[in-house]
């Protein structure tokens, strides 16, 4: 059941729901499973679902005034996060430099087991209530791919796919490291279609694909010496550009080598993204990884982190100059427009007023994970003061000569 804020901003009871349907909730995540505050993946159902023989049937509704879908992800920021906005606030900008992210909103969670009534026992906090990454058209928009799908054009796309860690009974495969000049943390692993529908002629053409882009990455003039095709007749390189940026920015330390999302349309180019999730970033507690806001990343301290211009395809991107000029004009851009800390502070002081009631009563229920300085306002105060520091010092190092050089504090 979903309650909507009054003109007050409150939400009071007893009331109508504004919104009810029957549904499915699972723990979700890797290491966020562990937490008190359960991350949870939610499916919205039909009214038949569970009174009649068969699996449950997607309803989509438009939850919360998203775009109607039956997939969602309920965010359950704690210990990293304790400002509870920083997925949504780079979810936001990547939207708004025209890169689908998720659409996200705030929402008090109460969950209730074996027919309970619902009280404040039943509450479990402030969540980021968060679009499922899935292909359907207001989400990942390429082109369903069947079974049957097996030849070109058709077996071209669409793909959805990861680099990531493996789920239970999955296998997930390895391509594109060129014979192993270029480096991939983990495997990558098939979202859509999954892989326990992948054709085998689908899985091949994929991998032919990914190899292809790997040869031409680190052969002379980045252009494979068979197909003659350049990387970029490959890839869409902004999408590339612009996806590493966001990461750099936010200094994520698990960025392309964990939830790596890449997706390619039927006869399109390989597009990297969606963004996801950033909750161990921007100077947040218990990860000392994003704690300073210089270094391009923390290799410097760590090797449990991404090495941002060797993972993966972007090992061979950034040996390329006119890529690098490329990269490093886009950051221009954005550090002036989409990633100025006048904007970004516009964006959290506009949800910091709006979760500060909820926020506090979160704190509250999770009394082992206090916000640092006591309150809500002083994690928004440490999230802009790293956000301002981090930009400053990526506009300096602009000002090199070569600014993969720049070395941080």
């Amino acid at each position: 059941m979903v309650f909507e804020p009054d003109g007050t901003g409150r939400v009071t009871w007893p009331r109508e729901a504004d919104q009810w349907s029957m549904a499915g909730l699972k723990v979700r995540g890797s290491s966020t499973a562990g937490y008190p505050k359960k991350p949870y993946r939610l499916e919205t159902w039909a009214p038949e679902s569970g009174r009649l023989p068969g699996p449950p049937v997607d309803e989509e509704l438009p939850l919360l005034g998203m775009p109607a879908d039956g997939d969602w992800v309920l965010g359950a920021p704690l210990d990293f996060d304790r400002a509870r906005m920083r997925t949504t606030l780079v979810y936001q900008v990547s939207r708004a430099i025209g890169r689908y992210a998720a659409r996200t909103r705030f929402a008090e969670v109460f969950v209730a087991e074996r027919g309970e009534r619902v009280g404040m026992d039943d509450y479990v906090g402030l969540y980021e209530v968060t679009e499922h990454l899935e292909r359907a058209n207001d989400r990942i928009d390429v082109e369903r791919m069947l079974p049957t799908d097996l030849t070109e054009p058709a077996v071209t796309g669409g793909w959805v796919f990861k680099e990531d860690r493996t789920g239970p009974d999955e296998q997930g495969f390895r391509a594109g490291d060129a014979g192993g000049r270029l480096s991939f943390q983990q495997p990558f692993v098939y979202v859509d279609p999954s892989e326990d529908v992948v054709a085998p002629e689908q899985a091949a053409w994929l991998s032919t694909y990914l190899n292809e882009l790997g040869v031409a990455l680190v052969a002379p003039g980045f252009t494979h010496p068979v197909t003659g095709h350049h990387y970029d007749d490959l890839i869409d390189t902004d999408a590339f550009i612009d996806h590493h940026i966001l990461n750099v920015w936010a200094k994520n330390p698990d960025a392309i080598r964990l939830s790596g999302y890449l997706h390619k349309d039927r006869e399109g180019l390989l597009v990297a993204g969606p963004v996801w999730d950033f909750d161990r970033t921007m100077g947040c507690a218990s990860d000392s990884r994003a704690a300073n806001p210089t270094w391009w990343d923390a290799t410097n301290e760590t090797r449990d982190t991404t090495a941002m211009f060797d993972e993966g395809f972007y090992g061979g991107l950034f040996d390329d100059p006119v890529f690098r000029d490329r990269y490093f004009a886009r950051m221009d851009v954005l550090l002036r427009t989409a990633l100025d800390p006048v904007g970004t502070t516009y964006l959290l002081e506009g949800w910091a007023a709006e979760i500060d009631e909820a926020a506090a009563r979160d704190f509250d229920r999770w009394t082992q994970y206090p916000p640092r300085g006591g309150s809500l306002r002083t994690e928004v105060d440490l999230l802009e003061d790293w956000l301002q520091q981090r930009h400053a010092w990526m506009s300096a190092c602009l000002l090199r000569a070569d600014p993969m050089g720049c070395r941080g504090n």
